[in-house]
């Protein structure tokens, strides 16, 4: 079992939203192992079902701080303003088992 990351509630691992405070969360652990499986997302065409195998390229962190300075310009102490973090994941499509397509388009 898994608590939320915003509550600390119980989530119910079939579900993409906290129950009780309705945080998103999306369990991209498949991603240690780049580990084949299916993704599900809409696009203005439809619904695309694939078959992917995920790949972690980045993670990059970038602060932005504030420096506190004297009288003299001299720097006394510096504050982090904000935090950003971009996390680079690429989805290689493969040919699905069943019907040897590449995607399902639902509309």
């Amino acid at each position: 079992m898994r608590n939320c990351p915003n509550c600390g509630a119980p989530l119910d691992e079939n579900l993409v939203k906290c129950p009780y405070c309705g945080t998103l969360y999306y369990d991209l652990t498949v991603l240690d192992d780049q580990t084949p499986c299916y993704v599900k997302f809409r696009t203005y065409m439809g619904t695309v079902t694939a078959l992917v195998k995920p790949e972690l390229k980045s993670i990059e962190t970038r602060y932005d701080s504030v420096d506190v300075t004297d009288s003299m310009g001299r720097t006394l102490t510096r504050f982090t303003a904000s935090a950003n973090a971009d996390i680079g994941v690429e989805f290689h499509a493969l040919v699905m088992p069943d019907d040897g397509n590449l995607w399902r388009i639902e509309t």
